[in-house]
């Protein structure tokens, strides 16, 4: 689920809502994290990382994240996936603070989690040194990835012509066990996940050079958030990693220059609930 919060939306940007957004811009990664409940056999610093084995749980709610980035830094969107905010009936908010001591309310941030999909929600751009992230109402929750920084808002859209939305990109490996008669007797899934491709044709040679570019060095690494069509289909949020180098390529030939790019990206979860690793 991705949500365009009020603020977001009247703040006029500059690319257009419906374009397709990316979260890969983490600023999680390399802060200070503390909290006010850790249950045990869970790890804090599991949210630093994309590693969606690792997780982290409160041992009770009201519980709060306090995320020191070092310095002040901006930032328009929270990512949260491999969660269970969702089925547990959570709601989040969020507050910035630069001293750490006075906190305010980031507008339009307060919401109840819909579902257990990767989940990013966009606001204005704002800046601070410290985010404080609250989790409320309902039961207890568990949580891997938390994503903190500016979005990618591409400036051309994915394709929609020819493309599979990752709901339906579904892959799996499974075993079947058959008798020594040929009669069915069951199977076992081993493996499943989602295998999405993107394609996003005529953007400027400027903009993928200058702007694009920092994902695809961060795509060698790291994974990300993609809302394909943001405001069409809010649902339909991946979150995953690319596993070749993202290639942009000149398409025409024009005044400024028009490229294209194509990547592939292996996706968590599926529409059914989720895969946990716990």
């Amino acid at each position: 689920m991705i949500v365009l919060t009020p603020s977001y939306i009247l703040s006029n940007p500059p690319i257009p809502p419906e374009h397709t957004k990316i979260g890969f811009d983490n600023l999680v990664r390399d802060s200070t994290i503390t909290a006010n409940t850790t249950a045990a056999g869970s790890y804090l610093n599991a949210l630093k990382n994309d590693l969606t084995y690792e997780w982290w749980g409160p041992t009770a709610v009201p519980a709060v994240l306090t995320i020191d980035f070092g310095d002040i830094k901006t930032f328009n969107y929270i990512g949260i996936a491999v969660h269970d905010l969702g089925s547990n009936g959570n709601q989040i908010s969020l507050n910035k603070s630069n001293d750490g001591l006075n906190y305010e309310f980031i507008e339009d941030s307060q919401f109840f989690v819909q579902d257990d999909a990767p989940l990013m929600v966009v606001f204005e751009e704002t800046q601070a040194r410290y985010v404080q992230v609250t989790i409320s109402s309902g039961t207890i929750p568990k949580m891997s990835v938390l994503y903190i920084g500016k979005t990618l808002d591409m400036q051309r859209p994915v394709r929609w012509l020819g493309h599979t939305p990752g709901r339906f990109a579904r892959t799996f490996e499974k075993r079947g066990t058959v008798s020594r008669g040929g009669q069915r007797l069951g199977t076992s899934v081993i493996r499943q996940e989602i295998a999405a491709s993107f394609d996003v044709m005529n953007i400027s040679q400027y903009w993928t050079r200058n702007v694009f570019e920092e994902f695809i060095l961060s795509a060698v690494k790291y994974g990300y958030f993609l809302a394909w069509r943001p405001t069409d289909y809010p649902a339909e949020v991946l979150f995953g990693w690319t596993d070749e180098a993202i290639v942009p390529y000149n398409s025409q030939r024009s005044t400024s220059g028009l490229m294209a790019v194509s990547w592939n990206m292996v996706a968590t979860g599926n529409w059914e609930g989720g895969v946990y690793p716990w």
